[in-house]
């Protein structure tokens, strides 16, 4: 199957609130739509996790993660893209 096809099964699953398991570098991850607090609840039950226990939230870009939290200050910034910079250099 290619990954295309994969792609939109993901995302087909994430609508409707179910839970994706894939690979990460080191272990497998579980993910799910952040906005879909029964997902969320899911894999807070899945991993036998405390609810006040936090979970990574990913997004793809600065702009992305400004529109949800707002302004970011311009130190958070330049941290952000120092580390950005570092991972894409460790990839090459």
């Amino acid at each position: 199957m290619s990954f295309k096809i994969e792609v939109k099964k993901s995302v087909n699953f994430l609508k409707k609130g179910k839970i994706l398991l894939y690979p990460t570098d080191t272990v497998w991850g579980l993910g799910c739509d952040a906005f879909n607090i029964n997902a969320i609840k899911k894999i807070y039950k899945i991993k036998k996790r405390n609810s006040f226990k936090p979970m990574i939230f990913l997004v793809e870009n600065i702009d992305r993660l400004q529109k949800l939290v707002g302004k970011i200050s311009d130190f958070t910034k330049k941290i952000i893209l120092k580390n950005l910079k570092k991972k894409k250099n460790l990839l090459q």
